[in-house]
């Protein structure tokens, strides 16, 4: 009904065109949503890059210098929770870092 071809089906009632009308701009509406919604995703994961290469980075040299495996890590980082919130703060993790003689810096 609304292609690019030759117009082989066309609607020739008023109501026939107004029924085209609204399919075009419904299928449009329904094209847009999920492009909106990868690129909510892409942008979240672009504004989170700095984090997530962190956390490979960390677990790159958990598993190279300690030994530890993915596994492991949750009950590593409750080891050193200090105040038991279920997260590390930023001194308990240096803590952490130190305690297992692991450097992060710059790759």
């Amino acid at each position: 009904v609304s292609t690019v071809g030759y117009g082989d089906v066309t609607p020739e009632t008023v109501e026939g065109h107004c029924v085209v009308a609204v399919l075009i701009v419904v299928s449009a509406l329904y094209m847009a949503m999920p492009i909106g919604i990868v690129g909510k995703t892409f942008g979240s994961v672009w504004d989170d890059r700095q984090k997530l290469l962190l956390v490979h980075r960390i677990q790159v040299r958990l598993a190279a210098a300690a030994g530890f495996k993915p596994s492991d890590i949750p009950s590593l980082f409750c080891h050193f929770d200090k105040e038991a919130k279920g997260e590390l703060s930023a001194t308990d993790f240096l803590h952490m870092m130190r305690s297992l003689d692991i450097d992060i810096g710059k790759a």
